[in-house]
């Protein structure tokens, strides 16, 4: 028996181990604190109310320790265990913001029903000014709090019931307005006076980096600038037309016109193949492992084998599709286009089957991005907004207005997650004149850069960031823009290790 219940302990203390945001030797640690204080490895309710009263002492806990009691304890018993209480922990501390949202909303649904009464969570938030009580010098009223909630759910969600919120309707409150306070980027690191065109004016995706050079298009040229020794190669040049977009790999080129034409250049064998996916606009193309993936007004998914030079397969949508971006294990495709749809494939060899439809706000879509380990993915929209969803959830996890919201000029047009060294960043970027570096741990911090001279309003046209997450480049149409990212604060955690 006791060799079944070490078992049991050992493969329960390595789910708390894989599911918290905590080093190993902190749990360990902590738990040797816990089980001192509590020895028979359980808090009960009672405990819980003794401790909240010696950090509120001149309040009245009771209520409040019932409420956090029953969200914490999960598996329903009469006390709380240290993994419980680990959990919690990690959640409202490290977790992200939709995990932080479902346990907010299990701590406000007291009756457990799936919707939070505007009396339920009147109740919680009492509970809480009563703990407090007057042990700091703030006045709380419970009713204003909650009347506030409640008002602004009803104007953001037209059908909603005045008295009821579900998950999904809270989630919509989510439209952050991320604080200006950090310096993820150290400040301007380069410049180089390229000036980089668009083509079309709703695409400004004109600059790749592979292998620390930058690759960008120049009239019928496709050049890569070394960053290092600042010399520049041309890879294709007698295009016969000029690219409206572009996607480069260590083996391919690929280049997309206004007129629905793609070049493919095979940079290890010099071939070069060109066809035709229609004949209007080609907005966007995409390399990943042997395909292309051609988004165009054609209302179409062209996949493209990128040895044989042939589409290999066509997806046909309702609209016009703008962008794509396939996840970084190759499983998933998402796709925006001229409407707020948002459509996720699933991806196997040159197929693609339709598994979720999503919705941005209400415009349509341009910038597509995964994140590292592909929990999470981005869309930036026509009228501003970034949308981010975890892909275990229908709810958007967060949605970030632009700077220039909601004037045209604050339209998103690229927008990239940083993919290594535990950066866990956002970069998008506007019509004109500025970019924004949002911090994907909690969205509530960002810092908005200019690229700007003087009084000059610039049009930006295009976003890449290096293989090691450690550079930003941004171009315009007079240059392009190096940006160093702090990724030593990025990487320290708060025990002031490094990941």
């Amino acid at each position: 028996m006791g060799g079944a219940y070490s078992s049991v302990e050992r493969r329960r203390r390595g789910d708390t181990e894989k599911f918290s945001h905590f080093p190993p030797k902190d749990i360990k640690n902590w738990s040797e604190s816990f089980h001192r204080a509590f020895p028979n490895g359980s808090m009960r309710m009672q405990d819980l109310e003794r401790q909240l009263k010696s950090f509120f002492p001149f309040g009245d806990p009771k209520q409040f320790s019932e409420i956090l009691f029953r969200t914490i304890n999960i598996s329903g018993t009469d006390t709380i265990d240290f993994h419980e209480m680990l959990i919690a922990f990690s959640i409202l501390t490290k977790g992200s913001n939709f995990e932080k949202l479902r346990w907010i909303f299990r701590f406000y649904d007291c009756d457990n029903d799936g919707v939070v009464s505007r009396s339920e969570m009147m109740h919680s938030t009492k509970a809480l000014i009563d703990m407090v009580g007057t042990t700091f010098d703030i006045e709380l009223d419970a009713k204003t709090s909650v009347d506030m909630v409640f008002d602004e759910l009803e104007n953001k969600i037209l059908d909603s019931k005045p008295e009821l919120k579900t998950r999904g309707e809270i989630t919509t409150m989510s439209v952050q307005e991320a604080r200006y306070t950090e310096r993820f980027a150290n400040g301007l690191a380069a410049v180089y006076p390229i000036p980089v065109p668009y083509r079309h004016w709703q695409l400004r995706d004109m600059i790749k980096v592979l292998d620390g050079k930058i690759v960008y298009n120049n009239i019928d040229k496709m050049i890569a600038l070394d960053t290092e020794t600042k010399t520049q190669e041309t890879l294709v040049e007698n295009l016969m037309y000029y690219p409206t977009t572009f996607d480069i790999s260590k083996r391919f080129l690929a280049c997309g016109s206004s007129k629905g034409e793609i070049t493919i250049y095979d940079r290890y064998t010099k071939r070069r193949v060109e066809l035709e996916t229609g004949y209007t606009i080609i907005n966007s193309v995409k390399i990943r492992n042997n395909y292309l993936y051609v988004c165009s007004n054609e209302r179409t998914i062209s996949v493209v084998n990128l040895f044989r030079g042939v589409v290999a397969n066509v997806y046909t949508h309702t609209s016009q599709v703008n962008n794509c971006e396939v996840s970084q294990k190759g499983d998933y495709l998402i796709a925006c286009g001229d409407t707020k749809e948002v459509l996720m494939f699933s991806c196997s060899n040159n197929s693609l089957r339709l598994a979720h439809r999503f919705e941005s706000v209400n415009d349509g879509g341009f910038g597509v991005s995964w994140n590292g380990n592909d929990s999470m993915f981005a869309v930036g929209t026509q009228d501003g907004y970034a949308c981010v969803w975890d892909i275990r959830a229908e709810e958007k996890l967060a949605v970030i207005k632009s700077h220039q919201h909601p004037y045209a000029s604050g339209a998103i047009r690229n927008l990239q997650f940083t993919k290594k060294n535990f950066i866990d960043m956002l970069i998008f970027t506007e019509h004109y004149s500025y970019f924004s570096i949002l911090d994907t741990r909690n969205f509530n911090k960002r810092q908005l850069i200019t690229v700007n001279e003087a009084a000059y309003e610039r049009s930006i046209t295009g976003l890449a960031i290096n293989e090691e997450s450690d550079t930003i480049y941004v171009s315009t149409g007079e240059n392009i823009l190096g940006y160093a990212i702090n990724t030593n604060m990025r990487r320290m955690s708060c025990y002031g290790e490094f990941f």
